[in-house]
């Protein structure tokens, strides 16, 4: 399957998805479609064992969360901020961390629940070069990741940068899948959504 068509099969296996329940930004307001290719991207790649850098409140986290069937899988989050507490409190199966995600003690605790073959890493952090691609470098060479996601790869001068390195360094295994789809991410600003299938 080429990467053009694993955005375009995640898509149609989340565009539909029941994601009720999950909230954006702390508010009740409408699932945003990057949720549901974050939902249909898990469930097409069977992912199991996930790990986010940047909780904000939950949403993404929970969305992927809702991809996985059966009982054994092992799903992390870190963020520096305890915005997510109350919507993941429901959810003891995901692990969340709260500290810098590239201090010793975070990154010691990620690694006592993931290990190295992961099969997603989603990045959306602080949206600068430097942060982005430190939280790339430590997490990507410990987990061996098989797909990342990094979201808002438009968003900034920083982050276009980041981005064109990504591209560089994965050719035509890295593309913004919105792309692909738009609707994935319809924002004005145009924030992208990048995705690479080493």
């Amino acid at each position: 399957m080429t990467i053009t068509e694993l955005v375009q099969h995640a898509w149609a296996a989340g565009s539909a998805a029941r994601l009720d329940g999950i909230k954006r930004l702390g508010t009740s307001a409408t699932v945003p479609d990057y949720y549901r290719f974050l939902f249909g991207l898990c469930r097409v790649i069977e992912a199991r064992r996930i790990l986010e850098v940047g909780t904000d409140y939950g949403g993404s986290i929970l969305a992927m969360r809702r991809a996985i069937e059966g009982d054994e899988f092992a799903i992390v989050t870190v963020d520096i901020t305890n915005a997510s507490d109350q919507q993941l409190a429901s959810y003891p199966e995901i692990l969340k961390i709260q500290g810098d995600c590239r201090s010793r003690e975070t990154i010691s605790k990620v690694l006592g629940r993931l290990s190295p073959g992961l099969d997603l890493l989603y990045i959306d952090t602080e949206h600068d070069f430097n942060a982005t691609m430190a939280s790339y470098a430590i997490y990507n060479s410990l987990l061996a990741p098989k797909y990342l996601v990094f979201d808002d790869i438009n968003l900034n001068d920083e982050m276009r940068a980041f981005w064109q390195v990504m591209k560089l360094r994965y050719g035509s295994c890295a593309i913004n899948a919105v792309d692909v789809v738009p609707v994935i991410r319809t924002h004005p600003q145009y924030p992208g959504f990048g995705l690479i299938a080493p």
